[in-house]
């Protein structure tokens, strides 16, 4: 899976700072807000690459990724410590080949970072391309992922992997 894109895209902030202009006012990330984005930025290079190891450096011990889908999905259900996470990023890697992937818009308040974009991807085992808008949820303590929840459009990506 190719993550280039997502990782330009917080890189990119990272240099301008963090100042975000909306409109006529300006906000100016927290201390906390700023290594959360960092933490993520993290998590995602070791994931392009496969490195599990060092993407649990980035989560608490009770990590939970929770991916509502149907049950015929491989990234579907919770996917509890750090055996759940590595588990969840093999069936992940296992089944796309990322084309491409916009951030349409990245939140970080408090323990919080929301991602919002849209990707492009090869599902694997059908091969079938699908296109979709997704919504990922990161929430912190101490500095570490301690939940991550993904949204997507499910009976699309149901399809693609069914090959219909």
């Amino acid at each position: 899976m190719n993550y280039k894109f997502f990782i330009n895209q917080i890189q990119n902030m990272d240099k301008a700072k963090y100042p975000i202009d909306f409109g006529q006012s300006s906000v100016t990330l927290s201390q906390q807000e700023q290594e959360n984005l960092k933490v993520i930025q993290k998590l995602i290079a070791a994931f392009s690459v496969g490195d599990y190891q060092e993407t649990l450096t980035c989560v608490t011990d009770d990590v939970e990724y929770i991916s509502s889908m149907p049950k015929e999905i491989p990234i579907a259900g919770i996917f509890q410590g750090h055996e759940g996470v590595i588990k969840y990023q093999e069936n992940l890697k296992n089944m796309y080949e990322m084309e491409w992937e916009e951030h349409k818009q990245i939140i970080s308040q408090g323990n919080t970072v929301i991602i919002i974009g849209r990707e492009r991807t090869r599902v694997m085992p059908s091969g079938k391309m699908l296109e979709v808008d997704f919504v990922l949820l990161f929430s912190f303590r101490n500095g570490k992922i301690f939940k991550f929840q993904g949204f997507t459009d499910t009976a699309a990506l149901l399809k693609a992997y069914l090959g219909e």
